[in-house]
């Protein structure tokens, strides 16, 4: 789904996990203000082994690769 200058959604199917990610971009006075958002889910058909994997595992390997694109994507818009 895309809505141009304004949101961008990625749905994936990736077998055991179905991630989901959302970005937003707001005009704002002092320039842009960007949003990302990732839902996924592990093993849908089996919710509490799901849970329970992405509890312990996912959302750390998830988070340390979305702060790396955050540092990327700043460096991308503070260059022009």
């Amino acid at each position: 789904e895309f809505q141009p200058y304004d949101r961008l959604v990625q749905v994936g199917d990736l077998g055991p996990m179905k991630p989901e990610l959302t970005m937003t971009f707001e005009d704002t006075a002092e320039g842009t203000r960007y949003h990302q958002v990732i839902e996924f889910r592990m093993f849908p058909r089996f919710r509490p082994l799901g849970v329970l994997l992405e509890t312990l595992f996912v959302k750390r390997l998830f988070q340390s690769g979305l702060d790396q694109s955050l540092e990327d994507f700043k460096q991308l818009v503070e260059s022009g």
